[in-house]
């Protein structure tokens, strides 16, 4: 058997892809106990493994607790790419740092992208 399809994915990325695949074959065969097990994993703070069908607003401004909930991307994460002034940090009415929707994505998307051409320089 070959190697993982994508060798550019974090030993995380993986788990979670193939949890996924877990996920989607058992959603196929039952979806109620699907949803009763996306319930459990909601409750202990795994909430990245259920499919997200909302569409984000890409204009928006959201926290890094927010965007750790819809994108999964750590919050910490977030706040150290802001902390090197990688993203632009602005404040909401009542303070709190906030970020931009589609500055995150952008950014997310430029760290996968450069991992992969890591990954392909070094096979």
């Amino acid at each position: 058997m070959g190697g993982w399809p994508n060798p550019a994915d974090s030993p995380v990325e993986v788990a979670r892809r193939v949890a996924q695949s877990y996920r989607m074959a058992l959603e196929s065969v039952s979806p109620e106990l699907c949803a009763r097990i996306d319930g459990q994993a909601v409750e202990v703070g795994q909430g990245w493994v259920v499919p997200n069908a909302v569409p984000l607003n890409t204009d928006e401004l959201m926290s890094a607790k927010d965007l750790e909930a819809v994108l999964f991307v750590p919050a910490s994460t977030l706040r150290t790419w802001a902390h090197r002034g990688l993203l632009s940090k602005y404040t909401a009415e009542d303070g709190s740092p906030v970020y931009l929707v589609s500055e995150v994505l952008a950014h997310r998307s430029s760290t996968r992208r450069a991992r992969k051409a890591r990954a392909a320089d070094t096979s």
